[in-house]
C-alpha cells in the first residue's frame, strides 16, 4: 500500500484531496490534481492500493504536523481494514511519500509512527523538499520574497491547531494583514501562493518585538519542527541544493541529527541542478525506485548514505520513468485505465 500526501498548502476545505481529485472540481486546483494523478499512476501501475488522505483535518490546518501525521496514519488503518481493498490488515507492507507540503505529514510519520501506530508495517517513507526541518528559517526566507504567498496560509493553518498562535494573529496583526489572511483562507495554493508576491507578512505585526520571538509563537515553532525523534524505519530524503523556497541547509542539519543515531537508515540525495519546482519532477524516478525496493522486500542499507549528484535524471532508467508516468497521467486524464506493467516497465 502506498500512502501519498499531496502538497495541499492551503486552508480552504475544497482544496482537500477528496475534493480536488473529483472530475470537474471548481475552482480547479490544477497543481494538486496533477500531483494526485502522479501518485495514482505510480502506485496503481504496480498493483498497489493508493491512499490520498485528507490529512489537514476538518479545520484545514496547513502546517500543523501532529494532526496531519495522525490523520495519515488513521487513513492507513482505515484502508487496511476496508474489506474491498483485499489487503492483509496491519501486516500490509506500506510506504509513504510526499513532496514539499506533503512532507509535513510524511516526515512526522517517519519520526512518530512507532509511538502512534506501532502495529503498522511501514517499510519506508520518502520525503522531498522537506518543509519543517527549519520552520523559522523557511518563514523568514520567504516573507517579502517571490514566494511570500506561502507564509500567510502556514501561520493561519498552525493557528487553527494552536490557540496561542491564533491569539497573536487576531490581536497583533494590522488591518491589512488581517485582510490578506481572510482572502488567502479561501484559496487553494496555486491561487493563494501567487497572490501578493513580495508581501512582507511579518511586517504587518503590531508592536516592536519580532513576531517569531514572541514566547508562545516560538514554543509552537519548536514543537512543529522536525528532529524530536530519529525515524525507526528506512527513510529516503531528497532536497535540491538550490531550493529557492525551502533552503536545503535545514534539511542538511536534520539529516546530520538523524545520523548521530547508529540505528538510523537514511538515504539523502542533494541534487545540484535543481530547485524546488524542477526538483519535484527530476527526483520522481529515484524516489519511486527506492519505494519499489522497500515494497519488494529489499532491505535498506544501514546507516546514512548522503550523495550530491549533479542531476538525479542521469540515474539508470530515470528519464524513461518520467516519460512513463507523465504518459500515464495524460492517459488517466483522458479516461484510459491504469494497470500493472504501465509504469517503468514493471
Amino acid at each position: 500500500m502506498l500512502s501519498y500526501q499531496i502538497q495541499e498548502d492551503s486552508t480552504a476545505q475544497y482544496c482537500a484531496p477528496s475534493y480536488v481529485i473529483q472530475h470537474g472540481s471548481i475552482p480547479a486546483d490544477f497543481v494538486n490534481s496533477a500531483e494526485s494523478l502522479t501518485a495514482i499512476s505510480a502506485g496503481v501501475s504496480q498493483g498497489w492500493t493508493v491512499a490520498l488522505p485528507d490529512y489537514q483535518g476538518p479545520n484545514s490546518a496547513y502546517g500543523a504536523p501532529v494532526i496531519a501525521g495522525q490523520a495519515t496514519l488513521d487513513g492507513i488503518r482505515a484502508v487496511q481494514s476496508f474489506e474491498p481493498a483485499q489487503l492483509n490488515g496491519t501486516a500490509t507492507p506500506t510506504a509513504l511519500w510526499g513532496y514539499s507540503g506533503g512532507t509535513i505529514p510524511t516526515s512526522w510519520v517517519a519520526e512518530n509512527a512507532h509511538l502512534y501506530a506501532p502495529e503498522l508495517n511501514i517499510v519506508g517513507t520518502a520525503s522531498g523538499g522537506v518543509a519543517l526541518a527549519d520552520v523559522e528559517r523557511v518563514v523568514r526566507h520567504n516573507t517579502g520574497g517571490v514566494w511570500a504567498g506561502l507564509v500567510s496560509p502556514t501561520l493561519i493553518g498552525i493557528g487553527r491547531e494552536y490557540p496561542e498562535v491564533q491569539r497573536v494573529l487576531d490581536a497583533r496583526t494590522n488591518d491589512f494583514g488581517r485582510t490578506v489572511n481572510a482572502v488567502k483562507s479561501a484559496l487553494c495554493h496555486p491561487q493563494g501562493t501567487n497572490l501578493f508576491p513580495g508581501y512582507d507578512y511579518l511586517g504587518t505585526y503590531i508592536g516592536d518585538e519580532d513576531p517569531l520571538e514572541i514566547p508562545e509563537v516560538k514554543s509552537v515553532i519548536a514543537e512543529v519542527s522536525l528532529g524530536h525523534h530519529t525515524p525507526t524505519m528506512p527513510v529516503f530524503i531528497y532536497h535540491a541544493q538550490n531550493d529557492e523556497i525551502i533552503p536545503s541547509a535545514g534539511t542538511d542539519r536534520l539529516v546530520d541529527k538523524y545520523c548521530q543515531d547508529g540505528d538510523a537508515q537514511i538515504t539523502y540525495v542533494r541534487e545540484v541542478l535543481a530547485e524546488h519546482i524542477s526538483g519535484f519532477i527530476s527526483s520522481l524516478p529515484t524516489a519511486f525506485m527506492w519505494i519499489q525496493q522497500r515494497m519488494n522486500g529489499d532491505p535498506a542499507p544501514n546507516g546514512c548514505a548522503i550523495t550530491s549528484p549533479i542531476s538525479t535524471l542521469t540515474a539508470d532508467g530515470a528519464l524513461q520513468q518520467v516519460g512513463d508516468v507523465l504518459g500515464d497521467i495524460a492517459g488517466a486524464a483522458s479516461g484510459r485505465a491504469i494497470g500493472a506493467g504501465t509504469f517503468g516497465g514493471s
